[in-house]
């Protein structure tokens, strides 16, 4: 390795450790400060994908004001950061070497986290010396030389490989996958108890629709006895006047005189469709509709980048001066060396002794800054 790559592997080391600053509390940002920085960085790169993006934040709207599902969500979501950790450890990322940037050039998971690794690094010369190494290397590819875009790109790639290797060694990603499977497993059960459930009320609705029809059947039954006595009643003088009077009950039986059983006056008809909650029934949702339930509005984080890439990372740069700082400070350095070794020997030496140290220094900072 390089000494340049010793140089970005120990900055971006530095600014994991610093990890991710504290953001306004919501369900998304609940579910994600719940990762570790490595994991942060990883999930960046996952919600670069925007069908990714969108579930995320479907899910976590969805879980608003629910610990258990903030909880469950965290699971989930921990098993896809391994799975993709896994796969970008053991397979070689792809380069678009027609890109005319940094970004175009490395794939969009990939870029997606540099983003968010850059967005989380506390301001200073460190920062400042990384983005100036994406901006020299975006102006060379500008002007069709793409050397010092695919060192950097495989600096970043080396670095980012070895700390998601070193992440996967973790107890919480050893042990991701199987929380993340068993989390399915209880999922997909309690989906079959819902589908079971769904089933049950079905079943007891079209019971509930055939003990209505059969009550509605009798109900006219009955109002159709009802007139057929009516019409009798209306009847009966001209049938008695035909017939004589009708027999007289006297007490005791007899052969002659016919026993009438007059019956049960008819019931009123049974209301349809009507049936009391209090009594076990089903209530007619037609009568009784269900209140509606009050839906809260997706939460979306605010998306931080305005205008492009290239523009954020500009307003990044804190003003130290980044490379060319380093390159001043080297060259200072070397040339007050330079004349203090060359004060022993006159005021020749004083001259040459501030070009030579000047010119050791200017060299010195190339070496630390760029691939050799």
């Amino acid at each position: 390795m390089t000494p340049m790559r010793h140089l970005l592997w120990g900055l971006l080391s530095l600014a994991v450790i610093a990890g991710p600053a504290r953001a306004d509390e919501d369900p998304q940002v609940a579910i994600f400060s719940q990762f570790n920085a490595d994991e942060q960085t990883m999930m960046a790169g996952i919600l670069s994908n925007p069908a990714e993006a969108e579930a995320f934040q479907k899910e976590a709207a969805a879980a608003a004001g629910n610990p258990e599902a903030i909880k469950d969500a965290v699971t989930r979501w921990r098993g896809k950061i391994v799975a993709h950790a896994a796969d970008y450890v053991d397979r070689q990322p792809a380069t678009n070497m027609a890109g005319k940037s940094v970004k175009e050039m490395v794939e969009p998971a990939e870029w997606g986290a540099l983003m968010h690794f850059f967005r989380m690094m506390e301001p200073g010369i460190k920062k400042d010396i990384i983005l100036g190494m994406i901006k020299d290397a975006n102006e060379k590819l500008a002007k069709g030389d793409n050397s010092r875009a695919l060192s950097v790109i495989a600096t970043a790639r080396s670095t980012m490989k070895e700390t998601t290797a070193k992440y996967l060694q973790t107890p919480l990603a050893k042990n991701a996958p199987a929380e993340a499977r068993k989390l399915a497993a209880a999922e997909a059960q309690r989906g079959k108890a819902i589908e079971a459930e769904k089933t049950r009320i079905a079943g007891e609705a079209q019971r509930s629709k055939a003990l209505e029809a059969e009550k509605a059947r009798k109900a006219l039954e009955a109002a159709r006895r009802a007139k057929e006595i009516a019409e009798k009643g209306k009847n009966a003088p001209a049938e008695e006047a035909k017939t004589g009077p009708a027999p007289v009950y006297d007490g005791e039986p007899s052969k002659e005189t016919p026993v009438v059983d007059a019956g049960v006056g008819p019931k009123d008809p049974a209301p349809v469709g009507v049936t009391s909650p209090q009594l076990g029934g089903t209530p007619d949702l037609a009568l009784n509709p269900p209140k509606p339930v009050e839906k809260k509005p997706p939460v979306i984080l605010p998306v931080p980048s305005q205008g492009s890439d290239e523009d954020e990372l500009a307003k990044m740069e804190s003003g130290s001066g980044g490379a060319k700082a380093v390159k001043k400070w080297a060259m200072a350095g070397g040339g007050l060396l330079g004349l203090i070794v060359g004060a022993f020997f006159g005021p020749i030496g004083l001259v040459v002794g501030l070009a030579v140290g000047v010119g050791v220094g200017y060299l010195g900072s190339k070496f630390l800054l760029r691939n050799a």
